[in-house]
């Protein structure tokens, strides 16, 4: 560039401008940017200008930032004067981060009747991360308007499949079958739709996907873990006198019984003698839509006691026959289910079960509505929660919880309780000391750093009051 004087001042007016929250072609991006503003000055000698270093020229390198609205930023201004050193090659340079989205003008001028060459100038672009931004319906189908694209566009979304766009389609892969989120339904049948016979084999997370999800396409499960929700209900069935009894009976069994997890009503049971898998297997739902059930309250802990007590009734009585053993088995799970809702404080009680007694036949058993005729002592758990859950890789999984418990109506006592998950095995000891219960939980990590020992104890602390 030619050198110039005050009579022709260069003013370079470089705008950069934001388009919704992106840089077009052309443009720079503003919103949280920075940028390094590099000019090569060439000085001839000569004295004056209004330059505060008085033996040079008065060039300089200027820049200020506005706002949309074409509001200067106070801040954003910035001016870089020569500095003495004269018929030398100067670097002048300048930085900003733009905090909003806005317009940066930057020039180069010369207020001295001095010769500068100005040259080499170079604005330097540092592009923010640009981090895409999801939103979703509840069936997956993207909420265009306020979501932030990435560049290149993360096709890795919904439940973190990828989306096929080829033709418009849009669908999702999950590896077993597509599904198309603007439809809610699966492009293929389930491989595994003899499980749910009741809903369709289209049909995604059984219409429910607030609840539920598909990792590949093939079965439906919770999100999080399952023993986290077993081990749960089966604390709140051993915190019950007579469920501690049939728990600790099951526990210490010489034969294995298994827990698994379904999601429909009629997938729930038992399997004595391994017709749908292993033998002496509990089927349960870890959450239903049900409130009530044949008169009774339908929460899945207490579908979880009711085939938990059909084990129960197994493991003492293996030699029973296959119909007198049902019809037992029935009653008893009935009698202890709502001997565990009454517990609980519910005064809904099953009235009634549909046994089959033989081949087109079946036989209605009727119960009590009465709460007081399954609890006579007045056993009552109020307030059960769980404290704490914790795991630690080479460690057993281990959940603590707490509730009140009174008999008789006497004054409710503090109880605490802690599970133990490990090698595929459970188990759990109930205490009446806090201490010994916050011991109880230290156990596993007896032998680990004083570090990670300081650290659990830190958490159990904050979660157990």
């Amino acid at each position: 560039m030619p050198g110039v004087t005050h009579n022709n001042v260069v003013n370079w007016g470089l705008t950069l401008k934001q388009v919704n929250g992106h840089a077009k072609s052309g443009e720079i991006s503003t919103e949280n940017t920075p940028f390094l503003l590099n000019l090569g000055l060439s000085i001839t000698p000569s004295n004056g200008g209004n330059n505060p270093n008085a033996s040079v020229p008065s060039g300089y390198l200027k820049s200020v930032f506005y706002t949309q609205d074409g509001t200067p930023v106070a801040v954003s201004l910035q001016i870089k004067h020569l500095q003495a050193g004269a018929g030398q090659w100067q670097a002048l340079e300048l930085s900003y981060t733009a905090t909003e989205r806005g317009y940066l003008q930057v020039f180069a001028a010369n207020e001295s009747d001095q010769e500068v060459f100005f040259d080499d100038m170079v604005v330097e672009h540092t592009p923010q991360l640009i981090v895409q931004e999801n939103h979703y319906y509840p069936f997956g189908m993207n909420l265009r308007g306020i979501e932030k694209q990435g560049r290149p566009e993360h096709r890795y979304q919904y439940n973190g499949k990828e989306k096929q766009e080829a033709f418009g389609l849009n669908w999702l892969d999950y590896g077993a079958r597509f599904y198309d989120a603007q439809l809610g339904r699966w492009h293929g049948v389930d491989e595994l739709s003899e499980k749910y016979y009741a809903t369709s084999p289209y049909t995604y997370v059984l219409n429910n996907p607030l609840k539920f999800i598909d990792p590949d396409g093939k079965e439906v499960t919770l999100p999080g873990s399952n023993k986290d929700v077993a081990m749960k209900y089966m604390a709140m069935m051993a915190a019950t006198n007579k469920g501690n009894t049939k728990l600790r009976a099951l526990v210490s069994s010489k034969h294995l019984y298994r827990v698994r997890s379904v999601y429909l009503w009629n997938g729930a049971g038992y399997d004595t003698h391994g017709k749908e898998g292993p033998a002496r297997t509990v089927y349960y739902k870890p959450t239903t839509y049900r409130r009530y059930y044949e008169g009774g309250t339908a929460r899945s802990e207490y579908t979880m006691n009711h085939e938990l007590t059909h084990a129960y009734t197994h493991e003492k009585f293996p030699g029973l026959s296959e119909n007198l053993h049902r019809e037992y088995a029935e009653r008893e799970s009935v009698i202890s289910t709502n001997y565990m809702r009454a517990v609980y404080g519910e005064t809904s009680m099953r009235t009634k079960y549909t046994v089959s007694v033989g081949k087109n036949r079946v036989k209605v058993i009727p119960f009590s509505s009465s709460p007081r005729n399954y609890n006579p002592r007045n056993e009552k758990i109020t307030e059960f929660k769980t404290d704490i859950r914790l795991q630690i890789a080479g460690k057993p999984m281990t959940m603590g919880f707490s509730y009140n418990k009174s008999i008789g109506g006497q004054k409710s006592q503090k109880m605490y309780q802690i599970g133990l998950y490990e090698n595929g095995k459970y188990d759990y000891k109930i205490y009446e000391n806090k201490k010994d219960y916050i011991n109880a939980l230290m156990k596993p990590y007896k032998d680990e750093s004083n570090e990670i020992r300081s650290f659990i104890r830190a958490i159990i602390s904050t979660k157990v009051k």
